[in-house]
């Protein structure tokens, strides 16, 4: 087709002025990019200061924390309870903040950490800079990126000195930040600069490295294992990067030697230039489609006469008469404008009747439309529009295909297609999604539009169910739900006539499937006493609060009242009156009778333990007592009541506590355990058995402790008692030889344990036989009880002292500190034993013979001790009367007399 002169010239113009406007976008490529890089790295520098002066901020507030903490101690020794519970006291402020505090030595050896961690006390850490600089300067520090002893994770300390109350360093006491943990310093791992920007600290020196990185295999890394952020640190602060460069910038944290940078990919940055740049693009292109369409009009204003020439020769050809207008043509031959005003009469009254045409559509609340031959939408009515969420330019595009929910929009795209292919009618349901108005339902039904047996266009009508669809669905759901399920749901009117039951309620009552229940009244169902119930409380309760939920009881088929949990629902019409009442019962009998059963089960167990001598008491996972029988009552003079609830050590002390705190965790550990406790009381020996059984749920959990508390001071005693004649010899007041061997084997023992010497010293009377032969059997006996005596008061109270046979006595003597004690025991008890005995009438004179054997941590058997002594003993009788003979246990060649 020929372009007209208008057009060609349209064109032209049009050309011209798009050029122009696009070489000066062009030229502005560059400026706006370096502008807008600016304006970004400002922003990012900004930033990065506020967030540097905010660290460092933070850094003095912690400091200043943990330095007024240090001003409150005057002791890093940790050697009690008490002071273990004021250290956690004064670091109580500090321990939210920081993710461990611990103390240590002047000398660096730690002595406490809270939280505890195995392996932490008994370190040294005087080699950490932080801790010669603290002790030195005598001021609180901040350590340099280092790596924990224990676990090796990244950590930044806080340290600072603790002084006595002479003002003398005792030590110091130090916080810890670690950098993987989520604090104020973990926390700039996650930090973003824009969308993917990062944030990263480093420290600054000739090795710089990283002390905080996003990637935590970095942390405390060399700045060069990123070679990327390393190339970006070391390049120019004040230069604007190029094209796709990362925007850098950094700043320093006044007094710590850190550097702390914000990284913004170039990607991103690009991003918001390529955003303006496209905006610019844009505006460009308004702006040459602004002066294009001017030009055009320009053009079309200036060469109208054409115009209106052309319009003459073609609006008889044209298909939609609204918008033709018969063009004036002045000068024109009398026939040209009798026909034109011919024309101008014809296309009034068609735009009249199509005007009123579609004004009966658009009030019709149904939607109506109208398609060609080929399906395509060529008219729809305001209520289709509507329906649709379209307008109506968008309609006649076909559009409304885009709403159509995408699971049906392919087969509602096939049957509407099938349907104008065989020019036949057509009805679906169709979902479509309208924007702030969700999923609606809708559907059409079409017809199509006959010509002389030619079909040439469709007419149809739409139609919004959703909300019939929606509740037709609940009342089939409802319904559904109310024959399933087991529960009794029954409706009554305002005069408390049924008008409706649900099939388990007419199976609980008694009343056939089918019967027909309008017109009985709500009190054949009831007892008498629920009806006054009902009148008197559930119906006011749920008229005023809508809804009211107790227990009532009810007759089943063979009039026998039931317990019930009972709801009874108010409905109200639109206006606020009552409408109707529903009931939902449910049948209670079994959880009834259950609890029944389980407060008689509970009442016999508390009466049965209360009977019991024994304290019996339930403990909870979380040591805190659920059960105590009465004997508790007794014992701590206090209700039981009471002390429920309360934990063991609140209940018991913490000297108490201290004791069943193994045995209980193991049994909450599921370990039965069984346990004897010895009770301090200065006028009576009591002694008590506890039993800690572990109580399981149904999971395998462990619920809580059965603790069973028997009072076994007699059988304690009659143990103690015949242990004491099982080792004691009756004669002297002795230990007798069993007594000794035990004595001994507990003495090797505590001297392996407590790495300590001692020694045995074996003793033989010298000239008893004569005694016994000259003054008889009884002054003998009486010989060696004097002589035992004598023998007791010579050594320590601690010391063993046994007769292990005839004349035979021995000494066990425990925590010698000088090698000489065991012979100047032995001096001893020669001096004390050479006085004679005056025994009634007679007096005696006898002697002794010694044989010394020492032990020390080393020695392992009792035979090698013994047997040492006795070789002394007898190289003291072979030499002569008086004397005495020291060995050592392991090396029985060196030997001492006197």
């Amino acid at each position: 087709m020929k372009l007209t002169l208008k057009s060609q010239a349209a064109i032209m113009a049009t050309a011209i002025s798009v050029a122009v406007v696009g070489l000066f976008g062009w030229s502005q490529r560059e400026p706006i990019r370096r502008e807008v890089m600016r304006q970004i790295k400002t922003q990012q520098t900004a930033l990065v200061r506020e967030s540097a002066n905010n660290l460092r901020q933070r850094l003095d507030i912690y400091l200043g924390l943990l330095e007024r903490t240090a001003r409150q101690m005057s002791t890093v020794q940790i050697t009690s309870p008490e002071q273990e519970a004021a250290f956690n006291a004064s670091i109580a402020p500090a321990a939210g903040l920081f993710d461990s505090v611990f103390l240590a030595t002047a000398d660096g050896t730690v002595t406490a950490v809270s939280p505890y961690r195995e392996g932490v006390i008994g370190i040294n850490i005087a080699d950490r800079d932080y801790f010669k600089q603290a002790m030195v300067v005598d001021q609180p520090t901040i350590s340099a990126p280092l790596r924990n002893r224990v676990g090796g994770a990244p950590v930044v300390t806080f340290a600072a000195p603790v002084h006595d109350k002479e003002g003398r360093i005792v030590g110091l006491i130090g916080a810890g930040l670690f950098l993987l943990k989520p604090n104020f310093l973990g926390d700039l791992r996650d930090m973003r600069i824009g969308e993917t920007g990062r944030v990263y600290l480093v420290e600054r020196g000739s090795r710089p490295l990283f002390i905080v990185h996003p990637s935590a295999d970095k942390m405390l890394a060399p700045l060069d294992a990123d070679p990327e952020i390393a190339a970006a640190f070391r390049a120019d602060p004040a230069a604007l990067p190029d094209w796709g460069g990362d925007v850098v910038t950094t700043q320093d944290v006044i007094a710590t030697g850190w550097t702390l940078a914000a990284v913004l990919p170039g990607e991103e940055a690009s991003r918001q230039l390529d955003a303006m740049r496209d905006r610019f693009r844009w505006s460009l292109l308004a702006l040459a489609a602004l002066i294009g369409v001017s030009v055009w009009a320009a053009m079309l204003w200036l060469l109208r006469p054409l115009g209106r020439l052309h319009a003459a020769m073609t609006q008889l050809s044209a298909t939609d008469l609204r918008g033709i207008r018969p063009a004036e043509l002045p000068g024109a031959s009398a026939e040209i404008e009798a026909v034109s005003t011919a024309f101008r009469k014809l296309m009034d009254e068609v735009v009249r009747q199509r005007a009123e045409l579609e004004a009966v559509n658009d009030a019709s609340p149904l939607g109506l439309f109208r398609c060609d031959a080929a399906g395509h939408m060529v008219y729809a009515n305001e209520a289709c529009r509507r329906l649709l969420g379209l307008a109506h330019d968008e309609a006649i595009a076909c559009a409304w295909l885009a709403q159509l929910h995408p699971q049906d929009r392919e087969a509602v795209t096939a049957g509407w297609a099938n349907a104008v292919a065989r020019g036949v009618g057509h009805r679906a349901e169709l979902r479509v999604l309208l924007p702030g108005h969700g999923e609606r339902l809708l559907v059409v039904n079409t017809a199509p539009v006959r010509v002389e047996g030619q079909v040439v266009g469709h007419v149809g009508a739409m139609e919004d169910i959703t909300v019939r669809a929606r509740a037709e669905q609940a009342s089939r759901v409802l319904t559904q739900i109310l024959d399933s399920t087991t529960d009794f749901v029954a409706q009554t009117d305002g005069q408390g006539r049924v008008t409706y039951i649900n099939p388990a309620g007419r199976r609980f009552a008694g009343v056939a499937p089918d019967a027909d229940v309008r017109g009985r009244r709500v009190d054949v169902f009831y007892p008498d006493d629920t009806m006054q119930w009902l009148r008197e409380v559930a119906v006011p309760a749920a008229t005023r609060d809508g809804v009211w939920i107790g227990e009532t009881t009810v007759f089943d088929a063979q009039r026998r009242a039931v317990p019930i949990n009972h709801m009874v629902i108010v409905h109200r019409d639109p206006i606020g009156q009552i409408e109707y009442f529903s009931s939902i019962m449910r049948d209670i009998t079994q959880e009834k009778a259950a609890k029944e059963a389980l407060q008689r089960s509970r009442e016999t167990l508390q009466t049965v333990t209360d009977a019991m001598p024994a304290l019996v008491a339930f403990i909870d996972a979380d040591e805190r007592f659920r059960f105590l029988n009465a004997a508790y009552e007794k014992a701590f003079g206090r209700p039981t009541a009471a002390m429920l609830g309360l934990t063991v050590r609140e209940v018991l002390g913490e000297g108490v506590y201290a004791i069943m705190r193994g045995p209980l965790r193991r049994a909450l550990a599921g370990e039965t355990v069984v346990f004897e406790r010895e009770v301090p009381d200065r006028e009576l020996y009591r002694c008590e058995e506890i039993n800690c059984i572990p109580q399981f749920d149904a999971a395998g959990r462990v619920a809580g402790v059965h603790a069973v508390t028997l009072d076994i001071t007699e059988r304690k005693k009659q143990e103690l008692h015949l242990r004491a004649l099982s080792t004691t010899d009756h004669l002297t007041g002795l230990l007798n030889r069993a007594g000794f061997e035990a004595c001994l084997s507990a003495a090797l023992a505590r001297a392996r344990g407590e790495e300590t010497a001692g020694a045995l010293l074996l003793l033989d009377l010298d000239g008893f036989k004569v005694v016994n032969d000259t003054h008889g059997h009884a002054v003998g006996d009486a010989l060696l009880r004097r002589f035992a005596q004598r023998l007791a008061r010579t050594v320590r109270p601690g010391d063993g002292v046994a007769r292990f046979g005839g004349d035979e006595f021995a000494v066990i003597l425990e925590r010698l500190t000088r090698p000489d004690d065991a012979r100047a025991v032995a001096r001893h008890i020669l001096a004390a034993c050479s006085r004679p005995f005056r025994l009634g009438e007679a007096v005696v004179q006898v002697g002794t013979s010694i044989g010394i054997a020492g032990f020390d941590a080393g020695t392992l058997a009792l035979s090698a001790v013994f047997e040492a002594a006795d070789e002394a003993l007898y190289k003291a009788k072979s030499r002569g009367k008086g004397l005495f003979v020291g060995l050592d246990a392991t090396q029985s060649g060196a030997s001492d007399t006197a």
